[in-house]
C-alpha cells in the first residue's frame, strides 16, 4: 500500500477515473466467521482492512453506494463473499469485491486514471 501511495501521488496516472479491488482466493472456513450470532462474515472480517487502504489512499472519506453480501462457499449463515461500490475524493468510483470461491484471481489492484492504468497483484506493478 506504501508503494501504491507513492506512485499514486506522483501523479503519473493522473486524475482516478476508475479503482478496482480484488480481493479473491479459494477456501473454505468452517470456524466462527460462518455464523452472524459469532459476528462473523467476509465484510467484517476483510472488509475492514480494504476500506482502511481507501480512506488512506483515495483522500479520507469513503461512501458506500450499493454493496452486496453473498453467501457461496462456506457453511453457516454469515457472508462469504462481498461486492461493494464506493466513491472518494481522488476516486469517483470504488469496485471492492472479495470472493473466497475463485478458484483464478484477477489481481487485486486495477487503477485507471486519465493518463494511464496501473494493475498489480503479488506487489508486482505495471
Amino acid at each position: 500500500v506504501r508503494t501504491l501511495r507513492q506512485i499514486l501521488q506522483s501523479g503519473v496516472l493522473g486524475p482516478l477515473v476508475k479503482v478496482s479491488i480484488h480481493l479473491h482466493s479459494y477456501a473454505r472456513r468452517k470456524d466462527w466467521q460462518t455464523l452472524r450470532q459469532k459476528g462473523g462474515g467476509a465484510l467484517a472480517n476483510w472488509g475492514a482492512h480494504a476500506l482502511d487502504w481507501c480512506y488512506d489512499l483515495f483522500g479520507g472519506r469513503v461512501e458506500c453506494r450499493s454493496s452486496q453480501l453473498f453467501q457461496v462457499l462456506n457453511p453457516g449463515n454469515a457472508e462469504d463473499s462481498f461486492h461493494l461500490l464506493l466513491s472518494a475524493p481522488l476516486a469517483p468510483v470504488i469496485h471492492l469485491e472479495y470472493f473466497n470461491c475463485a478458484a483464478k484471481p484477477l489481481p487485486k489492484w486495477h487503477i485507471v486514471g486519465r493518463h494511464g492504468t496501473l494493475i498489480s497483484g503479488d506487489n508486482v506493478f505495471h
